[in-house]
């Protein structure tokens, strides 16, 4: 299940800092004011390392004094009430899972003693190799591991279209996750932050599949893949919301079209996750929702090279108007038409496209400008058990620009009974 109203933005505001050891707090202070302004309201906060040689990770002391000054300023002084705190970053390669653990838990228990509601987790390790890291760190810190967060992207550089899709969303890292965390937790779910992904980790070798229909498949395949793998809690941010070659948005705020896969899924898609069925699920990948104000959404990734005409059929629910479609391709996004129930059968989707299907509830964002300012959805009532869309945010003004969304309950995947309330079909007629 999928919506993210209430959004996570992914600020690493020691990175930053670090060009300038004497941090002006009260630039930390209105960037983030200005996210909660714009009406996110669930930030992460991630701290990959101090400043100086006294307080970087490798003096543990020195360390997690400082992440509890960085929470006395921000929630204490400041009133921000940032509830997500990740630490430290991709360490895997310094320091191994024991080191990791240590660091962890010294600055998880001084944070929460200057600040008992806030949330830490980590390590946001760097790569599925670190995978036995990642049991040592888990093993150690269970008392204050409030999220496990990983990072994972499609390659190097240098694939085809078709194997940077094969690899989107991690499926066997974020299964083996969410499968030890059940083992060694329980009693107690702890999510899964699957917080940092996109085509390639090198940033001149992937980047136009990066900045093109390439690049918004392969994110719409791992939200929708990943958390078929990680049933539970899942939480998605990608790399990231605006730069030359990573961004949903280019320098100059110009939408890619990743950046509309992120308003699908933002603006239609919340609410339960309902099973789906596809004839040929490697080739078209269905993603279903239904929310409790009565929208049902499905969404089709057409992962080939080659037009393809599907028949939908729901199970237990009958469209009563026509249902909006609204349609990704290489060519660009918008609204194409409306489609009636006895249409359903001879659904036609575009090569390498994005379809998304919904029926009409009060007021609907149809189309997103080709560059935007702030694209925030109204918040909605927090709830246990949060999937949330969100961003990795790199900028200043261009932190609020695409991190909006819903947040939504709970999730079940394919085959999994966490919450199935009804079977969506996609098949190709034959």
């Amino acid at each position: 299940m999928f919506r993210a109203a209430i959004l996570v933005a992914m600020v690493a505001l020691s990175v930053a800092a670090q060009v300038n050891v004497s941090v002006d707090w009260n630039t930390v202070k209105y960037a983030i004011k200005g996210l909660k302004d714009a009406g996110i309201t669930n930030i992460c906060i991630n701290i990959p390392d101090g400043l100086t040689s006294s307080n970087q990770v490798t003096n543990i002391a020195g360390f997690a004094s400082f992440c509890a000054d960085l929470v006395r300023i921000v929630n204490v002084d400041n009133h921000l009430g940032v509830k997500y705190w990740e630490l430290p970053n991709e360490r895997d390669g310094t320091l191994n899972g024991k080191q990791e653990a240590a660091v962890f838990n010294a600055a998880a228990t001084a944070m929460k003693n200057v600040d008992n509601t806030i949330k830490t987790g980590g390590p946001a390790v760097s790569r599925p190799n670190y995978s036995d890291q990642i049991k040592t760190f888990v093993d150690s810190t269970l008392s204050n591991l409030d999220f496990l967060s990983f990072h994972c992207y499609g390659g190097g550089g240098g694939m085809t279209d078709e194997a940077v899709w094969n690899a989107a969303g991690a499926t066997w890292y974020s299964q083996y996750m969410s499968d030890y965390l059940k083992q060694k937790s329980p009693n107690r779910r702890i999510p899964v932050f699957y917080d940092e992904f996109n085509v390639a980790w090198s940033w001149n070798l992937a980047q136009a599949q990066q900045n093109g229909i390439c690049g918004a498949i392969y994110d719409a395949l791992s939200m929708c893949l990943s958390s078929d793998a990680g049933p539970g809690s899942m939480v998605f941010a990608a790399w990231n919301e605006m730069d030359g070659s990573y961004g949903k948005m280019d320098n100059s705020y110009t939408l890619r079209p990743a950046a509309h896969v992120y308003h699908i899924f933002n603006t239609f898609v919340y609410g339960d996750r309902i099973a789906t069925n596809s004839g040929k699920d490697s080739v078209i990948v269905p993603f279903a929702s239904k929310s409790p104000d009565g929208r049902h959404s499905l969404v089709l990734t057409n992962r080939t090279k080659s037009q393809r005409t599907v028949s939908v059929s729901f199970a237990g629910w009958t469209p009563t108007t026509p249902l909006e479609a609204y349609q990704l391709t290489s060519s660009g996004y918008g609204q194409i038409i409306s489609v009636a129930a006895n249409q359903l059968a001879n659904i036609t989707l575009p090569a390498q496209s994005i379809t998304a299907l919904t029926n009409t509830i009060g007021t609907t964002i149809y189309n997103v400008p080709a560059r935007a300012k702030v694209l925030c959805a109204a918040p909605v009532k927090r709830r246990p058990e949060l999937t949330i869309l969100g961003m990795n945010l790199t900028h200043g003004d261009g932190a609020v620009l695409l991190v909006s969304g819903r947040l939504i309950p709970g999730i079940s995947g394919r085959n999994r009974s966490l919450r199935q309330i009804g079977v969506v079909n996609a098949n190709e007629p034959h």
